[in-house]
């Protein structure tokens, strides 16, 4: 009895598991893939050749709007040099707040993949705007790092990250539930923790070596030396931790299974 409970029990978690696993991929599907790419873009961006494109557009505000700028000290552009620019000038401008000086207003435009900049001297009315464009690689690496991207953005980004850690969990307990007849699991998921720590260790050692050369035989070198042995038996440790479902000698007796193929599915 006791047993068809427990199958009823781990029934019903696998059923709401996978709802909640590809419910959650679905909505992680595309944002993973652009995050994977702008990750790849990101770490090899010296190599990536990009040209910005520059343009410039200079004017003279009209007296009337000259002294409606004399008259503001902080916050946004007034409307009225707003509408005008748009009008006239064809430059865009945002309600954000500019600088605000004796002599000059300076407002700065920045935006994912480009930004733009707008100064106007408050003495003659010339006004000088420079609009910078870097192309669509930028502007999917800045959105990857959140840059100048607005509110709606950053919080979208966290709604991301939600889901992602949920569809991470998810898959892990779906791991749990299914590791007894997939010998090869924690196996693999340890190996996944193992490399970054041990990149991590061997980095810092050889950083260590190049920045700090020996000195004498207790320097910090000896001593990277010891924390990668404390990590590699650190990683060691949990690896044998949970591999061992079955009794101490699980680890000798997955080294002398067979696996079958149709295990790792």
């Amino acid at each position: 009895m006791a047993e068809r409970v427990n199958k009823k029990t781990k029934a019903r978690w696998l059923k709401q598991l996978h709802q909640w696993h590809w419910i959650s991929s679905a909505l992680c599907l595309i944002s993973m893939v652009l995050f994977s790419v702008t990750g790849i873009t990101l770490n090899h961006a010296a190599d990536i050749d990009a040209q910005p494109v520059i343009s410039e557009r200079q004017a003279v505000l009209p007296p009337p709007l000259l002294e409606t700028l004399a008259q503001t000290e902080r916050g946004p552009l007034p409307e009225t040099v707003r509408r005008w620019l748009a009008r006239e000038a064809e430059i865009q401008v945002d309600r954000r707040d500019a600088q605000w000086s004796a002599d000059e207003v300076y407002l700065a435009q920045p935006r994912p993949g480009g930004d733009a900049w707008l100064a106007i001297d408050l003495g003659n009315g010339e006004l000088i705007h420079e609009d910078t464009d870097r192309g669509w690689v930028a502007f999917f690496n800045d959105l990857h790092k959140g840059r100048h991207s607005g509110a709606v953005w950053f919080w979208f980004i966290d709604l991301f990250a939600v889901a992602t850690l949920l569809f991470a969990l998810t898959g892990l307990a779906l791991m749990a539930l299914h590791a007894k007849r997939r010998p090869a699991t924690w196996p693999v998921t340890a190996l996944g923790l193992i490399v970054p720590w041990l990149l991590i260790a061997l980095f810092g050692l050889t950083l260590q070596l190049i920045l700090q050369p020996f000195r004498k035989c207790t320097d910090d070198a000896i001593a990277c030396v010891v924390r990668l042995m404390l990590v590699l038996f650190f990683i060691m440790g949990i690896m044998i931790k949970l591999c061992d479902t079955d009794g101490a000698n699980t680890v000798h007796k997955l080294l002398d299974a067979q696996v079958e193929a149709s295990a790792f599915c």
